[in-house]
């Protein structure tokens, strides 16, 4: 779970409809609180409605925004790993939604502590429950002290590692109310926070980023692609409150850049899709991934930059509570990737189509393809490898020499070749062999596949009996 503060800046949340009139000015709001009289928080008991709107529990969109980053690492880390089931990743995405509901919460109750002098004076926060007496100071504190430990009691449900990859997030938790004081440029604090999630389902699968180079290199390009988005959505969010941030003298990108926003939002949206895109080309995702997620994206990013009336709050508003389910649930076509790129699941691949031609397919050079014919026959089993067998460079690496000496390969019928020492034979075996990703596994001039399915044979006894039948184990005394 990523300790990261909800989204909640302090003059940006939508009062209820009930009491908020957006056609008029700020000045001419009402005078006095009136509880909500529809929706989940209504039905609570009257003591317990001011904590369920220090929450925000009846405006769930900054939970969303906390949870996607989240997922979209788990399912980009399932497809990297060889041995994840989907009944593991949905329980990992559970608590990951919990922990975003707790964290969420307590982030704006952190916020509103900071900014309980400042938001009476503002006409959209000055009715928040701290801000109107409703709950003090004191009781708001221990409130939060409470949900800190629930959001704790989640994060131990994850792997040991995850503790020490979520604690460095607080930071972050505690500098962002402070950044929208000092810089124009707070959202890009709120990013850096809010997107920690796309960091964390790495460690919750297992993954340990600092010895494992390409889940490293996957988790920073995922959450740079994070951070960007946050500050473009957090840019249309700030242009609600241009006025009150100015009247309150607090700072947003939105008052640095009110002039050219498009502009901005176009910059940001072309390198979240970029760093989207290389993240995928990391993990070795297939066409899908980049088709569904980042196409899907990309269109939906343009047209809400688009369309958005950046003078107008309920337009701002709507784009801003819409656009996490437009642009990050298409991103979620991470989980067709994942399916569709996963050497486990070679059935539900289409190697030969013509999408995929036309997405991989390079003019792989007569020199390369003759240079790679030869390595392919100069053993009996061959191994294309990050590293060498005796310090392999990443896990899939390690684990497929490992499989190899369980297995008893005869090493005078071995040979690996480092792709890392020749970029132009890391690129042109992949495409000799129409498989994404390293290592690959050729006996007898036949490729075999990549780690997933080394594990897979390793385990079900395929590849003992393959390796028998074709003489290549050592020979028993």
């Amino acid at each position: 779970m990523a300790l990261a503060l909800p989204h909640c800046p302090r003059i940006a949340q939508q009062r209820p409809m009930s009491f908020w009139n957006p056609s008029r000015a700020s000045s001419s709001s009402v005078d006095h609180y009136r509880p909500p009289e529809k929706g989940f928080i209504a039905s609570l008991p009257r003591s317990w409605i001011p904590y369920a709107e220090l929450l925000r529990l009846d405006k769930p969109t900054g939970t969303y925004y906390l949870f996607f980053p989240c997922l979209y690492s788990t399912l980009l880390a399932a497809s990297m790993t060889t041995s994840t089931g989907p009944f593991e990743v949905a329980g990992t995405a559970g608590l990951f939604l919990a922990g975003a509901l707790i964290m969420r919460g307590a982030g704006c109750a952190i916020n509103d502590l900071w900014d309980r002098n400042l938001d009476p004076h503002v006409a959209r926060t000055k009715f928040r429950p701290i801000a109107r007496g409703a709950i003090s100071p004191s009781k708001a504190v221990a409130f939060t002290g409470v949900q800190l430990l629930a959001g704790l009691g989640v994060l131990l449900q994850f792997p040991t590692q995850c503790l020490w990859y979520g604690i460095p997030s607080l930071l972050l938790v505690a500098t962002y109310p402070l950044a929208k004081r000092i810089t124009y440029y707070p959202q890009a604090v709120l990013g850096l926070t809010f997107s920690w999630g796309a960091i964390m389902g790495f460690p919750a699968l297992g993954i340990d980023l600092l010895h494992n180079t390409p889940a490293l290199e996957a988790a920073a390009a995922l959450y740079s692609s994070c951070v960007a988005w946050t500050i473009l959505y957090d840019m249309i969010y700030a242009h609600m409150d241009i006025k009150d941030d100015v009247a309150a003298g607090i700072k947003s990108i939105a008052l640095r850049h009110e002039k050219n926003t498009k502009a901005v939002l176009g910059a940001l949206a072309g390198v979240q899709i970029s760093l989207l895109a290389a993240a995928g080309v990391v993990a070795g995702s297939g066409p899908i991934f980049f088709v569904g997620s980042c196409g899907s994206a990309a269109l939906s990013l343009a047209a809400m930059i688009w369309k958005v009336q950046l003078k107008n709050v309920q337009d701002c508003w709507w784009w801003f509570k819409n656009g996490c389910l437009f642009t990050g649930g298409e991103r979620l076509h991470l989980q067709a990737s994942r399916l569709l790129s996963r050497p486990s699941s070679i059935q539900l691949r289409s190697r030969g189509s013509p999408l995929s031609f036309i997405l991989n397919v390079r003019l792989l050079s007569s020199e390369t393809r003759t240079a790679i014919d030869k390595a392919v026959a100069s053993a009996p089993v061959v191994l294309f490898m990050k590293g060498t067998p005796e310090t392999p460079q990443c896990g899939f690496s390690r684990a497929s020499i490992q499989i190899l000496g369980l297995q008893g390969v005869d090493p005078k019928k071995f040979v690996a070749f480092n792709v890392l020492e020749d970029p132009e034979l890391r690129q042109g075996i992949k495409e000799y062999s129409d498989w994404p990703t390293i290592p690959q596994l050729y006996l007898e001039k036949e490729f075999i596949g990549g780690c997933d399915i080394l594990m897979s044979m390793h385990q079900n006894g395929e590849l003992a009996k393959m390796l028998e039948e074709k003489g290549v184990l050592v020979a028993a005394d």
